[in-house]
């Protein structure tokens, strides 16, 4: 049986979540609280060793890699969900590397500081920030560092992030025209792991992700959203009071 420790259905947690609903893989949840700090846990730790979420089980093994995670599944299990060909695979990770290396972690950052920050309540905001920041330094990571360093987020810490976001979402555009998808002329686990990226950013950045700026990605969008196995991980959402999208720092 595999096991999925997983946050909110966005990012890194909904890409493999959505992957395990189109291949109907059954997987037992594990949802990890990273506003709750659950993944510097005892038994979190205890479980899952490094701490880091999303985190893929299966018969002992511990994937902890979202980008390997994917791949695995995608070569794991039918349906393929990606290029047979070498050169389809090739890019299949090209793909998912560049996403990963370019919109993760600017999407969250700007998500967090923008968005989830704000939402929370004062109290507990504070709270929040204050455990965060007793954490011990060597669980505290980059991310962590971060947000209890200083509770915002610099001007040019958000501009170098839209930056990155405006760039990868520019090739996303080019490369949709020829057949409406990423790679291979076919839905995939590339497209997955792009829209779990990118699904928030026409609320996030409108004017950035918009019908008139990006029609390709709007319509893209518009295909993924409405497959039942991506409404199916979407409906997994728990932190319903802090608004339509959630984000948390690195883990």
């Amino acid at each position: 049986m595999i096991e999925l420790y997983h946050f909110e259905p966005n990012g890194e947690s909904l890409k493999l979540l959505i992957v395990l609903k189109e291949k109907a893989i059954a997987f037992e949840s594990r949802y990890v609280d990273l506003l709750d700090l659950e993944h510097h846990g005892d038994a979190f730790r205890e479980a899952a060793g490094g701490g880091r979420v999303p985190l893929l089980v299966q018969g002992g093994e511990a994937m902890d890699d979202s980008q390997l995670a994917l791949e695995y599944l995608a070569e794991a299990f039918e349906p393929r969900l990606a290029p047979g060909d070498p050169a389809g695979w090739y890019d299949v990770q090209a793909w998912t590397a560049q996403l990963d290396q370019a919109l993760s972690a600017a999407v969250r950052l700007i998500g967090w500081h923008t968005v989830t920050l704000p939402a929370m309540a004062a109290e507990r905001r504070r709270d929040f920030l204050a455990r965060a920041a007793d954490l011990p330094k060597p669980q505290a990571q980059a991310g962590w560092d971060r947000v209890t360093s200083d509770a915002e987020a610099s001007e040019d810490q958000l501009a170098l992030a839209g930056d990155k976001i405006t760039g990868m979402i520019d090739r996303i555009e080019e490369a949709l025209e020829e057949t409406g998808w990423l790679v291979g002329g076919a839905y995939s686990v590339v497209d997955i792991s792009a829209y779990a990226l990118v699904h928030t950013l026409p609320r996030l950045l409108p004017d950035l992700v918009n019908g008139e700026n990006t029609p390709r990605t709007m319509l893209w969008l518009e295909h993924i959203e409405a497959r039942p196995a991506v409404q199916a991980a979407l409906a997994m959402s728990r932190h319903t009071d802090l608004g339509q999208d959630v984000y948390a720092p690195a883990a």
